[in-house]
């Protein structure tokens, strides 16, 4: 089955996931509500379309497909690609977890990295 992971990438996405937002996206509230609790069980293509603008991603980041049973389909069925596994943390927490010392090599590592990525 596929299951929607609004409130995950709301997350990411440094956003307060609750309803409202998704109302002024234009869905009507119990939808909304039952896309940030993880509960529904479909979404018509123009909705997906916003929620795919409004968050910068693709249909992938906000789906994921679940087996219900192991033996449903085959090992090597190309839908088992699609499962992956969703991060509960965001990284503002994750950020807000780290002792003073791995703040430091992390900031020391993103630094690095933006530094080899400007142009000479």
């Amino acid at each position: 089955m596929f299951k929607f992971y609004i409130k995950e990438v709301l997350k990411l996405k440094g956003y307060k996931p609750n309803t409202h937002i998704l109302q002024r996206m234009g869905l009507r509230y119990t939808a909304a509500n039952r896309l940030i609790k993880g509960e529904t069980r479909s979404l018509t293509l123009d909705h997906l379309e916003m929620l795919c603008l409004f968050l910068n991603c693709t249909p992938n980041d906000i789906l994921n497909f679940v087996p219900v049973d192991e033996n449903q389909i085959a090992s090597e069925h190309p839908l088992n690609k699609l499962t992956k596994p969703i991060h509960q943390e965001s990284p503002v927490d994750y950020i807000r977890s780290m002792t003073p010392e791995q703040a430091v090599e992390a900031t020391a590592l993103v630094k690095n990295y933006f530094e080899g990525k400007k142009p000479k």
